[in-house]
């Protein structure tokens, strides 16, 4: 296989794909990239080849659109930063490029053709689907939800308007990503990107209503920034959604006047030393009156107030406060997803972008569902420890009959992993799931640890 064009990978038929797969596999090979073969149960899970039957794609020639998403995939789980280093993984080691049904990977001018290729209404499609199946494998609970955005800055030419970069304090080109979080699985359950300029309240609504539709009604409370403080969506959180929230209160004048207005004794002394009391408001667009919870305290001889806005009534204040300082939680998810280089867009144009950021968090909710197995102290571990610890590890691969056989030597946590892996096709049948796996030519896999 040593001798094939990358040219011809990405020319040539299925079928001539599968038999240079076949090839491959039936030779043997040693790989870097073993710990890969780890994921693949959690793909299976998933139903990824189904998932990308819904962008509807339609080829007859060249690489299976399935193959081509496997491959950006198994890429960003090994750390791959631009699809310009698609190719160069696959040079010495076929392993990256088994592990997407291939011989060798396609060059970065096809990932980028395919991407491109999806309407951004079937990416959105796509994301839902496999946000569902998430729920459905019980890794998302939903019941406790961040809203947030994340700007990603763009460094090209091209004019389009900015938006405020969140640490560089500055304007600048690039995509909003608005996404869901969930507390308990640290991951995303719904996102979407679109160039600056949205109106925060219309968005919030629509991330909010289709997060409850994809954990099906099961949405009991959510947090958000000061971004998302607008009365209209607030409304249709209490009133069409029926869910708690907390969100930090916008510092206009005339709301820092009305904090100010708070009787003294009014406030109780915290641990830290802040005071905290609440009062009830109305806001602008919502129905009824607020809970407003008011921190105080002075700073550098300057008397400072912050508030803070839910209709949670049976909470303390206390209680309300450390609800919204869990939007910290999703700072962190941001700061993990590094690893897998999400602000490394493809490009700028809005359905490439989407799709690359559903793979990217999809591999992420992946990594996710794996860290909830290996259980212990590894389920509160960042994806990239345990991608060092885990994933990071050599393999041989070869077949035996229609299985392929993975073996580890001297995995660096061979007594944590193994007994994930013992008799795997048995415990996919047990939970309805066919162990033969499509990419890899409806061969089993099997797992051995020496």
């Amino acid at each position: 296989m040593n001798g094939t064009k990358t040219r011809s990978i990405n020319n040539s038929t299925p079928e001539v794909i599968r038999q240079e797969l076949e090839e491959v596999l039936r030779q043997g090979f040693v790989t870097r990239y073993g710990g890969g073969f780890l994921l693949i149960p959690y793909f299976q899970q998933l139903e990824i080849d189904k998932k990308i039957e819904l962008l509807e794609i339609n080829k007859t020639n060249g690489i299976p659109p399935i193959k081509i998403c496997l491959a950006i995939m198994n890429h960003t789980a090994f750390n791959g930063k631009r699809l310009f280093h698609l190719e160069n993984p696959s040079k010495n080691d076929p392993g990256l490029a088994v592990l997407s049904g291939l011989a060798k990977l396609p060059t970065d001018t096809v990932a980028h053709d395919s991407l491109n290729s999806i309407p951004i209404v079937y990416s959105d499609k796509f994301w839902e689907e496999c946000s569902k199946k998430f729920v459905q494998t019980g890794l998302i609970l939903g019941k406790r939800v961040i809203l947030d955005k994340k700007f990603i800055p763009f460094w090209g030419k091209m004019e389009m308007r900015k938006d405020q970069h969140a640490t560089r304090h500055i304007n600048m080109k690039g995509i909003d990503l608005f996404l869901t979080y969930d507390l308990n699985a640290r991951c995303c359950i719904y996102k979407q990107e679109d160039y600056p300029g949205n109106k925060p309240g219309e968005v919030g609504i629509l991330m909010l209503d289709k997060t409850d539709k994809i954990v099906e009604g099961k949405l009991e409370w959510a947090v958000m920034d000061k971004l998302f403080c607008i009365g209209e969506l607030l409304d249709y959180l209490n009133r069409r959604l029926k869910i708690e929230f907390v969100t930090a209160l916008k510092l206009y004048k005339k709301r820092i006047k009305e904090m100010k207005e708070i009787p003294v004794e009014q406030f109780r002394k915290m641990a830290d030393g802040r005071k905290i009391t609440f009062i009830h408001t109305k806001y602008k667009d919502y129905n009824g009156k607020l809970r407003l919870v008011v921190i105080h305290f002075e700073e550098e001889g300057e008397s400072k107030y912050y508030g803070y806005l839910t209709n949670d009534e049976q909470s303390s204040d206390e209680l309300v406060l450390q609800g919204y300082n869990q939007r910290q939680n999703i700072e962190n998810f941001l700061d993990e997803t590094s690893f897998l280089n999400l602000e490394k867009l493809p490009g700028i144009r809005l359905n490439e972008v989407s799709m690359m950021l559903s793979l990217k968090m999809i591999v992420f909710n992946i990594f996710s569902s794996f860290r909830r197995d290996l259980g212990g102290r590894y389920r509160h571990m960042e994806i990239e420890s345990i991608y060092e610890k885990f994933l990071d590890n050599q393999a041989m691969v070869t077949t035996r009959g229609r299985k392929i056989k993975v073996t580890f030597f001297r995995h660096k946590m061979h007594d944590v992993v193994a007994p994930l892996y013992m008799n795997l096709s048995q415990q996919l049948e047990r939970k309805n799931i066919d162990p033969r796996i499509p990419w890899f030519n409806n061969r089993t896999l099997e797992f051995e640890f020496k």
